[in-house]
């Protein structure tokens, strides 16, 4: 597989529409990261590259194999080789680490696209209800977009990407016009995986997943649109085994005949866990069953060792103890009285903190195949939304069977750290770096008659009776630990667990099964014994029924913080990047047109009429420089007018006659020092000049339109 950059140069303004808008705003809007600066979706550009292909195909049908090939078939297990990943801007990580706490992300959006309106006349007057606003991505701007696709079916993505000129709305009203260009990419950087663990008689390591593109983490219960809060070990399964066949050179509809691959990913034998929430080293696991919090979620309590009894707060006891009346009141009035959820990481001084991952809503909107029919009779061409994991986030996760069996997934990224994970991810969504982590050996203890303890379920239950039925009946996890394990108590509750055939276009059997987080507290009756983390029930090698045992808390409050978070101080706006002086002359232009607001105020009796005003303001706006504009004002043929418009522009009112008494004055050397010495007052360059003057002409014309509408209603009364 070669891997690929789409360099697209934007030849006008574009606007790659979201589906979204911002109410009172903005009715078309672009799409936006976490960060503020703007993307084009993978999708729209691998649509609109099909479209091209298909374009071709009509013309000479010898390219028709390839174009399965790198498009796949609508409805077909399988789907294209072609990859494609957003959009984000040329320079992108420079760009990106150039961004500091004291930039809005407002200020980004000025920055590189620009707000536009349109509305339909009717017999020269604009239609009631028809104007509408659109954020465009500015012209000039550069996007790239990663690609992946073999190196047989190159040379006819090359000929889809040059044939492409046009994307986003309004590409025949001017919008949308583009550049594409394919060039190489980056090499990539592979991993080494060297650390194994003990887990339970078996090895396992453990790995860190990057996402640098959103995951669309499917939902247990099969839901097409929704998503988890973390990974589940089935998507990690399907990531390595599509590496596996693409390293190997497997047809992608015949793995299984290989006898390795059935064996790492078919048969339970090699275990993929779910990747759980991993932020600043800690890893975050479902707060269990067993936990209760207050309203305002500052207290935990673990009802596993007893339940939660207000009289017997030891917090409480202990500020009556010191007269601490206001963590008194504070307890009284927040009471812990409920169930918490989320995710949670216990430290050894029993701190909790919590942390809940971002997810993002993305809208698309289905074309249809026939797009002259209506969506009523075609059954197509309908919006829906997918929910997705945000990119930026780490997850966590461990892959546990045979010391061989790990070291042949260990090659499969030893010269590239990409992985593909999760739903769509051939456009748009489930990019991801892989990178090595420190394990962490199965927990194992060492139980004594009477002792107690707790076993936690990582991830779902799917348990069956001595029948083979599916089943929740705690009393099989019981016989699965042995005849000496009584349970005393238990925090449980039920999931239902599908998912997806995508090699037979099939769901899978929904099953009953005890949920993730879920908490049985045991005591053991035998001799003494030892007991570990593992795995039970049904398709373990997707990460299902993986517990950890644990001993009972000793006490059951805890501190419950925040996530820890890396805290920056403000940084100050750096000039020396592309983006700070950017934003540098956004402010700046902010600031010189509030400036020309107030110097219009001051001038605008003894301004140029209306006409010249309009003139000046359009010489600034279509002139590169002081030179340039400095020319296009010496060129006022009329004395009056042109004496006017250098005063007006100059700021020279104060001795009316500079221009008239002093013929040198109008040399155009001159004319350009008095315009830069004006700038610099406002403190920027040409643009920000410019800013200054529109919003003094601006003014000006507003202040006359007030005027005359006064006079008119003045000589209707009389």
């Amino acid at each position: 597989m070669a891997n690929k950059i789409i360099k697209l140069t934007l030849q006008s303004d574009l606007c790659p529409a979201s589906g979204d808008g911002f109410a009172g705003f903005v009715d078309s809007d672009v799409c936006f990261l976490d960060n503020g600066l703007p993307y084009i979706p993978g999708k729209r550009l691998k649509g609109l590259l099909r479209e091209c292909g298909l374009d071709i195909v009509a013309v000479d049908g010898s390219y028709s194999d390839v174009f399965t090939k790198l498009f796949g078939e609508t409805g077909k297990p399988t789907a294209g080789e072609l990859t494609v990943g957003n959009g984000k801007l040329e320079n992108f990580a420079e760009i990106a680490s150039s961004i500091t706490p004291n930039i809005h992300r407002s200020e980004i959006a000025e920055v590189y696209t620009t707000v536009r309106s349109r509305t339909k006349m009717e017999n020269g007057i604009a239609a009631a209800g028809t104007l509408r606003t659109a954020r465009v991505l500015n012209k000039g701007e550069v996007f790239e977009f990663s690609i992946s696709a073999s190196d047989d079916t190159l040379d006819f993505l090359e000929k889809c990407v040059k044939s492409l000129r046009g994307m986003g709305l309004n590409r025949s009203r001017g919008l949308g016009e583009v550049k594409c260009e394919l060039t190489n990419g980056e090499n990539d950087t592979g991993v080494t995986f060297s650390d194994l663990n003990d887990y339970n008689g078996e090895k396992s390591f453990s790995y860190v997943l990057m996402l640098t593109e959103p995951v669309i983490s499917a939902d247990r219960s099969g839901k097409p649109f929704e998503c988890e809060n973390y990974i589940f070990g089935s998507a990690v399964l399907g990531a390595f085994a599509v590496k596996y066949i693409k390293k190997r050179g497997l047809d992608p509809n015949k793995g299984y005949l290989d006898e390795t691959f059935r064996r790492l990913f078919l048969s339970d034998a090699v275990k993929f866990t779910a990747a759980l929430p991993y932020k600043n080293g800690q890893v975050y696991s479902p707060a269990t069953l067993s936990l209760k919090t207050n309203k305002i979620g500052d207290r935990l309590y673990d009802e596993s060792i007893q339940l939660y009894d207000e009289n017997s707060d030891e917090i409480l006891k202990d500020a009556l103890v010191r007269g601490d009346k206001k963590t008194v009141e504070h307890i009284k009035i927040n009471p812990i009285c409920k169930r918490y959820g989320g995710f949670v990481s216990v430290d050894e001084n029993g701190v909790a903190s919590k942390f809940l991952p971002e997810k993002s809503v993305f809208l698309h909107h289905a074309r249809p195949s026939d797009k002259s029919k209506a969506h009523a009779t075609s059954g197509e061409g309908e919006f829906y939304s997918y929910e997705a994991l945000s990119e930026g986030q780490a997850f966590y996760g461990s892959v546990v069977g045979d010391e061989k069996d790990l070291r042949l997934l260990f090659d499969l990224f030893a010269e590239s750290d990409d992985i593909k994970i999760g739903r769509s991810r051939t456009a748009q969504y489930g990019n991801a770096k892989i990178s090595t982590a420190k394990g962490v050996a199965a927990n194992s203890l060492r139980v004594q008659n009477g002792d107690t303890l707790r076993l936690v379920a990582v991830s779902p239950l799917i348990l069956e009776d001595e029948n083979g039925v599916n089943t929740t009946d705690l009393s099989v996890v019981a016989k699965t630990l042995g005849k000496d394990f009584e349970i005393i108590g238990k925090f449980c509750t039920e999931t239902t667990v599908s998912g997806y055939y995508g090699r037979w276009l099939l769901a899978k059997t929904q099953s009953r099964a005890i949920s993730e987080s879920s908490v049985l507290v045991f005591k053991y009756n035998g001799s003494g014994t030892e007991i570990a983390d593992g795995f039970m029930g049904l398709r373990s090698g997707e990460g299902f029924g993986q517990y950890k045992i644990e001993r009972v808390p000793q006490s059951g409050a805890f501190e419950l913080l925040e996530s820890k978070e890396d805290k920056e101080a403000p940084t100050e706006l750096s000039s020396e990047s592309e983006l700070g002086r950017k934003i540098s002359n956004l402010r700046a232009g902010k600031a010189a047109a509030a400036s020309g607001t107030k110097y219009g105020n001051e001038v605008k009796s003894r301004a140029p009429e209306n006409a010249s005003l309009t003139r000046i303001a359009t010489s600034a706006r279509v002139s590169a420089n002081y030179a340039e504009f400095a020319s296009k004002l010496l060129d006022i043929k009329q004395a009056k007018q042109q004496n006017l418009a250098l005063l007006f522009v100059t700021n020279k009112w104060r001795d009316s006659g500079y221009f008239t008494t002093n013929e040198k004055h109008l040399e155009q050397r001159h004319i350009e020092e008095l315009l830069e010495k004006c700038a610099k007052e406002i403190g920027g360059d040409y643009r920000v000049f410019v800013k200054h003057l529109l919003g003094a002409v601006n003014r000006i014309k507003q202040l006359r339109r007030e005027k005359a509408g006064k006079e008119d209603a003045a000589n209707e009364k009389v």
